[in-house]
């Protein structure tokens, strides 16, 4: 059933996490903390997320800000911005 999960939302009130487009992110946007499983739409990853502390890997296809400091999509893959780190790779 978990991985029919299509979006995620959270509580307006929760202090700590905040849900856009039905992605979990830190309080302060810095952190994209889950993807739900089911996602079938592109994960746009907003410039203000610095790391990615969960698991996005059942998403589909990325896209990150082009003005982001800290992230970059190449082949598909999710990179840290100078291409050193993989952080992810999109499900098929």
């Amino acid at each position: 059933m978990w991985l029919k999960l299509k979006t995620i939302e959270v509580d307006s009130f929760n202090p700590n996490f905040v849900s856009y487009e039905g992605v979990v992110y830190s309080a302060n946007g810095a952190i994209l903390v889950a993807c739900p499983p089911g996602k079938t739409d592109i994960l746009k990853i907003p410039r203000s997320v610095s790391r990615v502390a969960g698991s996005i890997n059942a998403c589909q296809t990325f896209q990150v800000d082009v003005n982001s400091d800290s992230l970059r999509v190449d082949g598909g893959a999710l990179y840290n911005k100078d291409l050193t780190k993989l952080i992810a790779v999109p499900r098929i």
